[in-house]
This record gives structure tokens, C-alpha cells and sequence, in this order.
């Protein structure tokens, strides 16, 4: 993608996201084959659902109500201002202090256990936004944080 793509491409995205007309592009799953295991399922985005997915994650670490969930003790991946180095010097501690365990919090087969016309009925009926003043279109509603 050259630059001059990748400008018309985000300017696009972004208009699409202010008029309430933003849908997010076909994903595609795909089975990473591991020697002596089971396969491991990633799953293959558009450059333009990787932005407007990261945009929804830095907004959503600023709310309180969402930041209180995810700065955990024990959190990294994902999380403003923790990552390698964080998780490295945790691990440091503690085999410093003694410990010689670990739980393993990886979740075996999560995604593929979504039943697949559940989840794309949820993502189809979703009618959300990243801009408030959406809602004044009647054609989306903004992100509902008040249960959170």
C-alpha cells in the first residue's frame, strides 16, 4: 500500500466513521499448524478493521470504568505502558522470591468454541460508534459504557 493509498484509505475510514456508515470487512480464520498440537486458529484482518479495532481499544482505555478492569496486577499484553519489559520483570520477582510455578491464564480453544451464526449475528446487529454525535443521525447509537 503506498502512502498516498494508505492516507486515502485512512481519510476514507474515518469519513465512514463520522457518517455512521462504517462496517468492519470479511476477517478470515485461519489454523496455524504446531508440531505434536493441536492447531492454533489466528485470525486474518484488513488493515482498515485493525485500525478502527485499535482506535476502539485506546478509547476504551481511558474510560475509568474500563481501565480499572484491565490494569490488573498480573495484565501485559494489549495495555498502554505495560508489555515485554513489565511481564519480564514481574517473572524476575518472582522466581526471585522463590516461586517456581506458573498458571497458565490461555484460554484453550475460546475463540473456536463461539458458535460461529451466533457471533456473526451480534457483529451484524451491532450499531456502534466511536462518535457520540452519531446517535443524532438515527442511524447508529453511540457505545453504551454505563453497564461497564
Amino acid at each position: 500500500m503506498t502512502p498516498t493509498t494508505a492516507s486515502r484509505e485512512l481519510w476514507l475510514v474515518s469519513r465512514q466513521i463520522r457518517e455512521c456508515r462504517f462496517r468492519f470487512l470479511r476477517q478470515e480464520g485461519r489454523p496455524i499448524v504446531r508440531p505434536g498440537k493441536s492447531p492454533r486458529p489466528i485470525v486474518i484482518a484488513p488493515v482498515r478493521n485493525r485500525v478502527v479495532q485499535r482506535a476502539i481499544l485506546d478509547v476504551l482505555q481511558r474510560d475509568p470504568r474500563i481501565t480499572v478492569l484491565l490494569r490488573t496486577k498480573h495484565s501485559f499484553g494489549g495495555i498502554e505502558g505495560r508489555g515485554i519489559v513489565h511481564a519480564m520483570r514481574e517473572v524476575a520477582k518472582a522466581v526471585s522470591a522463590g516461586h517456581v510455578h506458573y498458571y497458565r491464564s490461555d484460554i484453550r480453544d475460546f475463540f473456536t468454541a463461539i458458535p460461529q451464526p451466533a457471533g456473526c449475528r451480534v457483529n451484524s446487529d451491532q450499531r456502534s460508534s466511536l462518535d457520540p454525535s452519531c446517535a443524532k443521525s438515527r442511524r447508529c447509537q453511540p457505545l453504551n459504557l454505563s453497564a461497564a
